[in-house]
């Protein structure tokens, strides 16, 4: 499998992107953000790369595994929107289109 390598200062500075945001979350969605890398943290494995770890590539249903981020494509806000809903509330139906074209695995 295909994977992200990321050092401290890539997870810095997303934090500090992310920062200018969280003043603008609720106290449930934090806890849903942190849940989120925390997931994430479970999959992270160390890097032959000194300070660095790594994380699966993400993929996209009907796309060659491993080839989803390098070739720049991105899903959009809907599919990470229903990606969440159906990674984390498993059989429930929020409204969405039960179809997903593209959908992140990894």
């Amino acid at each position: 499998m295909t994977s992200l390598e990321f050092t401290q200062q890539d997870i810095e500075s997303l934090v500090d992107k992310l920062a200018a945001v969280t003043s603008t979350l609720t106290q449930q969605e934090r806890m849903l953000l942190v849940a989120i890398f925390a997931a994430a943290a479970n999959q992270t494995q160390p890097s032959d790369t000194p300070n660095a770890g790594l994380l699966p590539v993400p993929e996209f249903w009907g796309q060659e595994r491993g080839t989803g981020a390098r070739r720049g494509l991105q899903p959009t806000t809907e599919e990470l929107k229903r990606q969440l809903l159906d990674g984390y509330v498993p059989g429930k139906d929020f409204g969405g289109s039960t179809h997903i074209d593209k959908k992140v695995v990894g």
